[in-house]
């Protein structure tokens, strides 16, 4: 897909992991788990918020701090833990009342190809894994942590002001 419908998307569904954060586990001298998060995807997501488009999380893994920083953003619905990944686009479609045509799905790992594949647009980055780069529509110029999500948020909040 060349130039996606981007107009079309009302809510953007992120994988946390490698989208989010730069993928990498950092890991205290206790044992403890730290996620480090980019300022500018936040103010993305906000931005994106106050657009009227919603914006979603689907992680495969389970972290306090996941919950904490996207709360605070205004994000509504957040799942953890969720392996496989569809039941939880599901419930997001079916109780936003939503079609795959209304979804853009950002992941980078080969549990997010499912949804890489129906959302209406498949969304990636650079350093994905292959399987993700295969199924995705398109890849962002920034990396996952590093404003990649703030990339998709402006292309969002352009389409729906043109």
């Amino acid at each position: 897909m060349n130039n996606p419908p981007w107009h079309q998307i009302q809510c953007l569904i992120l994988d946390v992991d490698g989208i989010c954060t730069d993928g990498r586990l950092v890991y205290s001298s206790t044992g403890e788990m730290v996620k480090i998060f980019h300022a500018h995807d936040g103010q993305g997501i906000r931005t994106l918020i106050e657009h009227n488009i919603r914006v979603c999380i689907i992680s495969g893994r389970s972290h306090p701090s996941v919950e904490n920083r996207f709360k605070t953003l205004g994000v509504e619905r957040i799942y953890q833990a969720c392996n496989p990944k569809e039941p939880a686009y599901f419930e997001i479609l079916k109780d936003y009342a939503l079609t795959h045509e209304q979804i853009a799905y950002m992941g980078d790992d080969t549990p997010d190809v499912p949804l890489l594949k129906i959302a209406h647009i498949g969304i990636t980055v650079p350093n994905a894994r292959p399987e993700a780069l295969q199924a995705a529509d398109w890849v962002t110029e920034s990396h996952g942590g590093q404003g990649a999500v703030r990339e998709i948020c402006d292309h969002l909040i352009q389409a729906q002001s043109t």
